[in-house]
């Protein structure tokens, strides 16, 4: 990621490689002891994550607006969804193991992500 350069992920574009051109859909896989992106939430795209694998002691860190950010334990089959525009600033860190997830949503003409 371009505010943090220790970020690494690998990923497969699903919507672009089914020609998807208003949803977008992500495979990826994040590496043991490595973190998804940086806090970050979109103005105006929706985002969704599906946890296919967590992997021992994955967590997703969501802040809300103001709040301190609070730490969620992923388990296999978990799904979160970010409404555009609700300052729910979010990533996952990684644990011991992989984690494999699915990240996707709209795909709008103009969206602004606040980091």
């Amino acid at each position: 990621h371009p505010l943090n350069p220790q970020v690494r992920r690998e990923q497969v574009r699903l919507g672009d490689l089914t020609g998807l051109t208003k949803t977008g859909v992500h495979l990826i896989r994040l590496p043991p002891h490595n973190q998804s992106t940086v806090l970050h939430w979109h103005n105006n795209d929706d985002e969704w994550v599906y946890i296919i694998s967590a992997g021992e002691g994955a967590v997703m860190l969501v802040k809300e607006g103001d709040k301190d950010a609070k730490e969620e334990q992923l388990k296999d089959g978990d799904f979160f969804g970010f409404p555009a525009g609700t300052k729910n600033a979010h990533l996952m860190k990684s644990g011991n193991g992989e984690v494999v997830y699915l990240v996707g949503g709209s795909r709008e003409k103009l969206d602004v992500c606040y980091y």
